[in-house]
């Protein structure tokens, strides 16, 4: 018999189930959905095993199969791989697969400290909550933090000292950036010290304040630094009230962005409104949701079937889905408490006095969100477009529920 090659290009990537089979191709966003069944079944087993390197062998007569000859046509129609006969090639080509690479500890000394000092390299963000002090009662306090990065009350302030020595090791890492979060972080007991860590500290600090807890301008000005970003959260706002607030911070001149979280459609078009009439260019829209407004998230947020296919993702982005949160990989969150995690809806990793590779180290072993991807949920671990959804996003934390899709990923929640 002749003998051909059935290959897979580099850009292109294969999944399968009991059920069906998806290649994509990463460099057009195209796909193909096909039934794993068969020959076809047999075929794309050995195509998907690593060891073959995306070749498998065909024989002239299997290639008369119509269902095979199909999902061969199919695969060259997105250009995402083709046949060769096997006698035209002098040596069977190699596509080598990327491969994800994680500083992690390879090993530690008898007191647990780590050995690998470049564990920090796998930091993405910090969020400090330095005190929870609050006059304010706002409906969904206990809501919103959970969901988007928000404000949060409680009785208790993270010690000077403490925040002192997190700041330092994160200068000591790659970030660049550290984000403030109250409560109010002006009634803050060590405010004045706070300000002068700011000054004498390499990173840009993202400040994030509630609307209502805005000080005099006297205050505010004290904020006019280059190395502050101040973020005003907005959940409810009148064009007034708007109007007065940038006023405010244009005397004040200080750097800032408008974070506007939304309900509904009205919520969205009201928000819309003020950023065009106000010409606004430094701005976040954010969706909460509060019980009630699951069918806004439905229509507005969560992704369908044919936007998941068409998102441009690149080999690497995938393969790295298959092991990592893409939302949550690299995200430690300190809370006023003391108390450390890497996402608002999982329990705590440790304690701020622990140093900050320790933290990291932690989250390797217990895995409480940097890892859980579709494959470790049901039911997503089942479904064929699993790595092709973003991954889980703080909206599928904070509702325990991932199963937004209607029949096989008709809709799919999208991270934030």
């Amino acid at each position: 018999p002749i003998m051909y090659y059935l290959y897979l290009e580099s850009f292109a990537v294969l999944w399968h189930n009991d059920e069906k089979v998806l290649v994509y191709n990463t460099l057009n966003s195209k796909s193909i959905e096909f039934e794993n069944s068969g020959i076809v079944k047999e075929k794309v087993e050995l195509l998907g095993d690593a060891k073959n390197l995306y070749f498998v062998e065909l024989s002239d007569v299997e290639m008369g199969d119509d269902k095979l000859a199909k999902f061969i046509s199919q695969i060259k129609n997105i250009f995402a791989g083709n046949i060769v006969k096997k006698s035209d090639l002098g040596s069977k080509p190699v596509h080598i697969p990327p491969k994800l690479k994680l500083k992690i500890y390879r090993r530690m000394q008898s007191n647990g400290d780590v050995i690998n000092q470049k564990i920090s390299e796998n930091l993405r963000g910090v969020v400090i909550y330095i005190t929870g002090e609050c006059d304010q009662g706002c409906e969904l306090c206990e809501v919103q933090y959970k969901q988007v990065l928000f404000c949060k009350k409680s009785n208790l302030e993270i010690s000077f000292e403490d925040l002192e020595r997190v700041v330092l090791q994160i200068e000591s890492s790659l970030l660049s950036t550290v984000n403030i979060v109250g409560g109010n972080i002006f009634k803050y007991s060590q405010w004045e010290n706070l300000l002068k860590l700011i000054d004498e500290s390499n990173l840009t600090f993202n400040m994030y304040n509630h609307k209502n807890n805005i000080p005099s301008t006297s205050e505010l000005r004290k904020l006019s630094k280059s190395n502050i970003i101040f973020n005003v959260l907005l959940d409810e706002i009148g064009e007034g009230e708007f109007i007065s607030l940038v006023d405010r911070f244009d005397e004040a001149d200080v750097n800032r962005r408008y974070i506007f979280v939304v309900k509904t459609i009205s919520d969205y078009a009201k928000v819309s409104n003020l950023i065009d009439r106000f010409s606004i260019k430094r701005y976040r829209i954010l969706p909460v949701y509060d019980g009630n407004n699951l069918d806004f998230f439905r229509s507005y947020v969560f992704l369908n079937k044919s936007e998941i296919l068409l998102s441009k993702q690149t080999r690497l982005q995938l393969f790295a889905k298959e092991i990592i949160n893409m939302n949550n990989f690299g995200k430690i969150i300190y809370f006023s408490d003391g108390s450390v995690a890497t996402n608002t809806n999982v329990k705590s990793i440790g304690r701020i006095t622990e140093p900050l590779n320790r933290i990291i180290r932690n989250e390797f072993e217990f895995k409480s969100s940097w890892f859980t991807t579709r494959l470790t949920i049901d039911p997503c671990n089942s479904c064929i477009f699993k790595f092709l959804c973003s991954s889980p996003s703080n909206y599928e934390f904070f509702m325990g529920k991932y199963d937004f899709c209607t029949g096989v990923h008709k809709e799919v929640p999208c991270g934030i």
